[in-house]
């Protein structure tokens, strides 16, 4: 009776300072309408904010490494041209504008990152490069008749007469192999 009592009293007590305070319905309600709110300003502020190509940068990357390459090629076909009227013109003087030089270093440079990059890549191993470096030192293994320099065999690197002696056997085995399961394949047919 007397917590029946306390209850009554505290009940009372919190009516008196809020009337709405055990009316959950209408706190329900006006969290619905604070939520929906909320969510059409995101949506107005989503639907204003301008929308933004999902490729275009990596296209413009791609097409500014495209014309580097291209730039590359004519230098070396304008370098070949130099190189065949040197016999006619060679004694006279060459002029190279500032603007130029510059862009001769940063030429360099770039090759130079590039270098510097493609190590890196090679240093870090097939299993880090995804299934396209996985598919190149397949390509590249000597033992499934690729043509690497040398290569690993238990765990020794070969060089020299013994690399082309261990070529030749592999290839040996694996036509021995090859005929042996074709002999199969017919015994069988």
């Amino acid at each position: 009776a007397e917590r029946s009592q306390a209850e009554a009293a505290a009940h009372a007590a919190a009516q008196a300072e809020d009337p709405g305070v055990f009316d959950y319905d209408t706190w329900a309600g006006k969290a619905a309408e604070v939520r929906a709110r909320e969510e059409a300003a995101a949506a107005a502020a989503k639907a204003a904010e301008a929308p933004r190509a999902r490729y275009i940068g990596t296209l413009l990357a791609k097409a500014k490494e495209r014309e580097k390459v291209n730039e590359q090629v004519m230098e070396r076909r304008l370098a070949r041209e130099r190189d065949a009227e040197a016999a006619e013109f060679g004694d006279k003087p060459k002029y190279v504008t500032s603007a130029y030089k510059k862009k001769l270093e940063e030429d360099r440079l770039a090759a130079e990152a590039a270098a510097a990059a493609e190590a890196a890549a090679d240093a870090r191993g097939v299993e880090q490069r995804g299934m396209g470096g996985f598919y190149a030192s397949l390509a590249a293994n000597v033992a499934l008749g690729g043509a690497a320099a040398s290569h690993r065999h238990a765990g020794a690197v070969v060089d020299g007469d013994d690399e082309e002696k261990d070529v030749e056997r592999i290839k040996a085995e694996a036509a021995a192999a090859a005929a042996k399961a074709t002999a199969a394949a017919a015994d069988t047919a």
